[in-house]
């Protein structure tokens, strides 16, 4: 098993220790949750076992979903997402370094770590674009607008990186990607 599907499994072992002694709905959805985390990061990992950037697009997606239904925020569960990230990008390039830049930038995003997140989002952003990767290069731009809004509060910052973005998707956007635009 990977070290994401290692890191979930002990969650959900955490999860269960505080479910034994609370006993709360919130407290059962969030195990319920963990737990079907964990199944998909193993599903992934062996789904995708030649992807290796998609068992940490499903963690960052398993928190994600968790702090919906928990509304917890705990950092501790992001820091060996994003140690290995880091590690991914560094020794990756192409296709999978843009995949795994983006990743690393959502997760130090997530992570409170705002200055950093726009950094490594903005460098995802432009390889994917180098790439011919636009629907990265849209999702990179995204996440430094929203790093913007949410932690440096630098406005314009925020809106250029929107332009990017609308620039990006083209004329024809996605359904996803006008979803995006709008929101």
């Amino acid at each position: 098993m990977s070290q994401i599907g290692t890191d979930a499994m002990l969650n959900v072992k955490v999860l269960r220790r505080r479910e034994a002694g609370r006993g709360t709905a919130v407290d059962s959805a969030a195990l319920a949750l963990a737990m079907a985390g964990a199944v998909l990061i193993s599903g992934v990992v062996r789904a995708h076992a030649d992807d290796r950037v998609a068992p940490y697009q499903a963690a960052r997606e398993a928190y994600i979903n968790t702090f919906r239904v928990s509304g917890k925020h705990e950092l501790g569960p992001l820091a060996p997402l994003e140690r290995d990230l880091r590690s991914l990008a560094d020794t990756t390039s192409g296709e999978v370094q843009a995949r795994a830049l983006f990743e690393l930038g959502s997760v130090q995003r997530l992570s409170d770590q705002f200055p950093q997140s726009v950094s490594t989002l903005t460098r995802a952003a432009q390889l994917a674009t180098q790439l011919g990767r636009s629907d990265v290069a849209f999702d990179a731009w995204i996440g430094v607008a929203r790093a913007h809004i949410l932690g440096t509060h630098d406005h314009g910052a925020a809106e250029a990186a929107m332009e990017r973005a609308v620039s990006v998707a083209g004329a024809n956007p996605s359904p996803k990607q006008r979803f995006e635009i709008a929101s």
